[in-house]
């Protein structure tokens, strides 16, 4: 019902169409033409397209449910995901891969996310240039300069959302992007 009339009202904005056929007891099929142009993909240094390369993410929480409600966030989104369960085993992870994002939980056994945080920052290079961003249930502004001040480039407090949780991702990227210009600088 009102799904498919905003489905319409979109397809037309579009200038496009969307049309259905229906037989008893078969069910429906939805068609929907859109004119949209051929874009051609650019290429990466790797030689893979930029589109075709899904972002890595480390998700490091030592709750599970935590872990699982992030990564589907995250893979709502089109992200491989890995995970660990502390920042020992988040070191350990991303001195063995590359990730493009870690999210990092503050409050851990083993080693909390400070310290992982530091000992990510004194790898080798690129390892320690991947962009950190603390989701964490510590919400006050001086836990969020601790997390800056350990080396993380973004922070977002618990409880998370979907959209607060890209918002904050867009973020990080961006800041960590300034901080390596300025490295480079």
């Amino acid at each position: 019902g009102v799904g498919l009339a905003l489905a319409k009202s979109h397809a037309e904005r579009l200038n496009g169409t969307i049309a259905v056929e229906s037989v008893q007891w078969q069910g429906s099929t939805f068609t929907l033409q859109l004119e949209a142009p051929i874009v051609v993909p650019v290429e990466t240094e790797s030689g893979a397209p930029l589109d075709s390369r899904r972002m890595k993410v480390l998700i490091v929480d030592d709750h599970p449910a935590n872990r699982d409600l992030l990564r589907i966030m995250l893979q709502a989104a089109d992200c491989d995901t890995a995970e660990a369960c502390d920042g020992r085993e988040a070191v350990n992870a991303v001195s063995a891969e590359a990730f493009d994002l870690i999210l990092m939980d503050v409050r851990m056994p083993v080693m909390d996310g400070l310290a992982a945080t530091r000992a990510i920052r004194a790898l080798a290079d690129p390892a320690s240039q991947t962009p950190i961003l603390a989701v964490t249930a510590e919400a006050m502004p001086e836990d969020a300069a601790r997390c800056l001040s350990a080396g993380m480039d973004g922070h977002l407090a618990k409880p998370v959302t979907q959209a607060k949780l890209y918002a904050a991702i867009d973020e990080t990227l961006s800041a960590a992007a300034t901080r390596l210009d300025a490295q480079a600088a």
